[in-house]
């Protein structure tokens, strides 16, 4: 009788413990708002370099020995300003002689046309034969093509003689002289370099495609360049007339001021060029956003409280890891903000509204 018991002790365990327990299903809680409406402004950023706005190579234009360099090593220098001086005696020389040249021409001149005058004259009494008064022409035309040359002559060794004189050509900065004092130069040799950079050209690229989407006023846009956590205001100035056919490309030059001489020539730097601004833009957190093979999408909800998948498009990246979206969601469309990976298109959740 007690093993009777006991067997049916135990078919009754197994017998329980096939049954089917019911899960009971619960609706998660799921935060929920509206995007935001803010200005949102769509940007380019480019690699540039800086230029000045003038560069001047001073350049030795005549021969002979650097007879004085006229400036301390390097810094600023002052329109025409006396910079450096090439030994001029020789071309003083040159000067004088020539200038005596244009005397002895001059007083043959006078002396072959007093002389044609007077054949002409004379010519009318026939007092001179045709053959003289062809002469005395012909020696007057000698003469006065003899002053010209000599005048040639001297004015080339005028200007010679300014090239021993090399003057700042405008208010700037100046290297350090390449040559010292007492070297002897060949007309062509660099002496030093002056830079202008009161402002500075910012020389960049841009593609033909990015282009297009800048306004037509171009002279409008308010671009800048970021320079050591500074922003300087940036006015474009050049634009290539034509693609460069190996890179797809059109060279482009801004301007900025640089009045207190911080940025050099040469330098690197990065400008931004706004080209669209959005000011109703839809924007959430790029955390709401998820991403697929093919598409991004936001889960929004329905009227039904259950979940949709909605695709979108998103713009310009914002700080505080917001983003916009420019297609696919509005601004009085309620979308979840987090527990992305727990959820799926069609379930239903209990929204909690976040204002």
């Amino acid at each position: 009788m007690q093993k009777i018991s006991t067997l049916l002790i135990i078919m009754a365990t197994v017998i329980s413990c096939h049954k089917s327990t019911p899960q009971e299903t619960t609706t998660p809680n799921v935060k929920v708002t509206y995007p935001q409406s803010g200005t949102v402004v769509q940007s380019y950023s480019f690699p540039a370099t800086l230029a000045a706005s003038q560069e001047v190579k001073l350049v030795a234009r005549v021969s002979g020995t650097l007879d004085q360099v006229n400036y301390p090593s390097g810094g600023m220098v002052k329109k025409d300003s006396p910079l450096f001086t090439i030994e001029p005696q020789q071309y003083l020389d040159a000067v004088e002689s020539s200038r005596a040249q244009v005397q002895s021409a001059e007083a043959q001149l006078e002396y072959a046309k007093s002389n044609y005058e007077r054949m002409q004259r004379s010519s009318k009494n026939n007092a001179v034969s045709q053959n003289d008064l062809q002469q005395a022409k012909s020696a007057y035309l000698q003469a006065e093509a003899s002053l010209n040359q000599a005048q040639s002559q001297l004015d080339e060794a005028s200007l010679n003689l300014s090239y021993c004189y090399i003057d700042a050509p405008f208010n700037g900065e100046i290297t350090k002289n390449a040559i010292d004092a007492g070297n002897y130069l060949s007309g062509g040799e660099t002496l030093a370099t002056i830079y202008d950079e009161k402002s500075l050209t910012v020389q960049f690229n841009m593609s033909y495609n990015e282009y297009l989407n800048l306004p037509k006023q171009i002279d409008k846009i308010e671009a800048y360049i970021i320079a050591n956590g500074d922003t300087i205001p940036a006015r474009i100035s050049y634009i290539a007339p034509a693609v460069t056919t190996q890179t797809g490309t059109l060279a482009i030059e801004a301007t900025i001021n640089n009045t207190q001489n911080r940025l050099k020539s040469g330098a690197y730097t990065t400008i931004v060029i706004p080209w669209h601004t959005n000011n109703n833009a839809v924007i959430i957190p790029e955390t709401s956003v998820g991403r697929s093979l093919d598409k991004k999408y936001v889960y929004t909800l329905n009227s039904d409280n259950t979940v949709n998948a909605t695709s979108v498009k998103t713009g310009a990246t914002l700080p505080d890891g917001m983003i916009e979206i420019t297609e696919g969601l509005s601004h009085n469309q309620l979308y979840l903000i987090d527990a992305l990976s727990a959820i799926r298109p069609g379930m239903k959740i209990n929204p909690i509204t976040i204002k």
